[in-house]
Formats: C-alpha cells, sequence, structure tokens
C-alpha cells in the first residue's frame, strides 16, 4: 500500500538524514576506534570503555549528533504526513472482505504496561501513540534509520531462509508489527497457514492492508504473545523478529513458555534478534550500549549482556538448541542473530 506521495523537498530532507547517520558512522566511529584500539584495553568491558571516553570531546560530539539525526528523523516524518493524516487514516481502515487474509481485532485486550509506558526508538508516542499514523512512521522511520537497506523485507527474508527444513504446516509469527516478518515467513513457507500477532492495532491494520496488496493469506490477530489464547500443540513453527531485546526478562520468559505450550511435539522455536554482546568485540558491544540511554532501549543491556538465550531457551523446555549468525546486514555484521531449539 503506497505512502501518501511526498513532495521532492521532503525526500531530500530524509535523504539527508541517512546521509548523516551514514557520516556518523564512517567519519566519527572511525577515530574514536582508533583511539579505544590505542589507548584502552581490548578486554576491558563496555562501562570500562565509557569511563575513558564519557569526558573525550569527540565521542560526545559523535552522540550527540547521533542523536540529533534520530530525532530529525521523527520530527521530519510526522512534519511530512501530518497534513494527510485523514486519508492515511482512510487507507488503514480499509476492509476486503474478498481478500484471503483475515485480520482480528480486540479491543479489549489490555496492552502490556512495560511497553506501553517507553517510547521505543525516541519515537513520539511509542509503539501506541500517535493512532493510525504510528504505523506509517513505523514503516518510514525504519527505513530511514537502517539508511535505506530494509527495501522488500530484506532482512526479514534472510532470517525466514535460515530456517531449518521441515514439514510447517501452521505457523506464528510473534510481534509481527507492520507484518514484514510475517510476509517473509509466508514466502518462505508459501503451503504453511502463517498467523501474525502483535499487541497494537494499527500495526495489525497495516500489515493487514500490506497482505491484501501483495496477495498474501495470513491471518492476522490482536492478542498478547505472553498468553496467545491459541490452542496447546496447534503450531510446527514459533517464529519472532527482534522481540525479545524489547522486553523486560520475565516478559521474555512468558513468551517463551507460551511458546512451548502452543507447539506440537517436534515444533521448533525460531528467534532472530539483536547480536549479544558476548558475540561482539568489546568496541562494537560499548557501541551498541549507546541505545540505551540515547535511543530508548530500556531493555537493551539486560538482553544483549545479561541474558543468555540458549540457557533460557533450555528452561523453558526446549531441546537441540542451537545458535548462529545469519549475517544480512552490512551495518552489524552477524546481524540477525539466531537462537532456536525444538519441543520434545
Amino acid at each position: 500500500m503506497p505512502a501518501i506521495e511526498l513532495s521532492r523537498q521532503v525526500d531530500a530532507y530524509f535523504d539527508f538524514i541517512v546521509d548523516l547517520k551514514g557520516a556518523v558512522g564512517q567519519h566519527l566511529y572511525g577515530p574514536l576506534q582508533n583511539r579505544y584500539e590505542q589507548q584502552v584495553s581490548p578486554a576491558q568491558t563496555p562501562e570500562e570503555i565509557g569511563a575513558s571516553f564519557e569526558n573525550y570531546l569527540p565521542y560526545q560530539f559523535n552522540s550527540a549528533v547521533k542523536r540529533k539525526a534520530q530525532e530529525m528523523m521523527w520530527q521530519g516524518i510526522i512534519e511530512a504526513y501530518a497534513p494527510y493524516q485523514f486519508d492515511l487514516s482512510q487507507k488503514l481502515n480499509q476492509l476486503h472482505p474478498e481478500a484471503g487474509a483475515t485480520l482480528q481485532l480486540d479491543p479489549k485486550l489490555v496492552l502490556p504496561e512495560y511497553l506501553a509506558r517507553h517510547e521505543f526508538h525516541i519515537k513520539p508516542g511509542g509503539y501506541y501513540g500517535k493512532g493510525d499514523l504510528s504505523p506509517w512512521m513505523s514503516l518510514l522511520g525504519t527505513n530511514i534509520y537502517f539508511r535505506k537497506t530494509t527495501a522488500n523485507y530484506r532482512l526479514q527474508k534472510a532470517l525466514a531462509a535460515a530456517i531449518p527444513p521441515g514439514n510447517y504446516q501452521r505457523a506464528l509469527d510473534l510481534g509481527c508489527t507492520t507484518g514484514g516478518s510475517t510476509f517473509a515467513l509466508k514466502m518462505q513457507f508459501p503451503q504453511a497457514e502463517v498467523h501474525g500477532l502483535d499487541a497494537v492495532a494499527s500495526n495489525l491494520k497495516m500489515s493487514y492492508q500490506l497482505a491484501v496488496e501483495q496477495e498474501l493469506e495470513v491471518h492476522l490477530s490482536q492478542r498478547n504473545a505472553e498468553d496467545t489464547g491459541f490452542a496447546a500443540s496447534s503450531f510446527d513453527l514459533v517464529f519472532c523478529y527482534i522481540l525479545f531485546h524489547e522486553l523486560p526478562s520475565e516478559a521474555m520468559r512468558r513468551v517463551l513458555s507460551e511458546a512451548y505450550r502452543i507447539l506440537k511435539p517436534g515444533g521448533l522455536m525460531f528467534c532472530g534478534d539483536v547480536t549479544p554482546f558476548r558475540q561482539n568485540e568489546p568496541w562494537r558491544s560499548y557501541v551498541a550500549a549507546w541505545e540505551v540511554e540515547n535511543n530508548g532501549e530500556p531493555y537493551w543491556r539486560e538482553f544483549l549482556e545479561q541474558t543468555y538465550l540458549p540457557d533460557e531457551f533450555k528452561a523453558a523446555g526446549f531441546q537441540e538448541v542451537q545458535e548462529f549468525g545469519v549475517g544480512a546486514s552490512r551495518l552489524s555484521p552477524k546481524f540477525p542473530w539466531v537462537t532456536l531449539g525444538y519441543k520434545p
């Protein structure tokens, strides 16, 4: 579903943001990394590295530019779309009874408090704010944030392609947001009955419109991933993409337990997320930890630094647990990082 066509002036503004983000990485991080390699022991933790950089003017400037670029991105998107809010809402709320895709909303669903209270990625309103404008913001913002490297669900397709072969007749995507991961799952396993779940109604409306446009028969429903309401032993595959780093550890464990409950014996739980710090060099982990205080990632450090996901899978009952990097992003060498396990 194409968005409102934006002016060349607006496109040029977003091109500037993309270039600014690129400049931060190319021209500012290089000298900082050189200083780290020359003056800081490679064995140090991100916190210890930070202590040597926090008062270093080039780092402070780098951090300020990166944060400002993110703020400018969101403000630019809001201003670009504001005149068209009515039309965007109309597009989002169209129904297509003839389509193969289905949409089930639950206005009584209680949204998870730990998600509702944070503005993730410093997006105004977070996942739930800005109403029908929110998913439009997410689609454009994600593309700009990743410097226009996410077209045609490239990362989600690479992750889905890494799923081990199997007889997947019924598959579920947890936290599908605007649908890219659900569509990649359906494209990878066209014979499967594919479901996408999210807690946010506007995200699901966008997923539905995009599914109809692409003639993808997926089934979207507003549910909490911690308590889906699906029958026990009813799926062959449960899948999630960049979900767990957005959850506190207690919620992540409840999601894993729920995934185990709804999987059939022999079913696969397959998770793709941000690369954990233990798989990175200390400098890269330090750079990644910037997201915690500066880019609205309250559970980032807890998940990437303190959580060993294979153990969490085993504690939930999964066996044959494995982990590996897909390496589909030029912005992060091992991303997405996969953890998988089978229900015995």
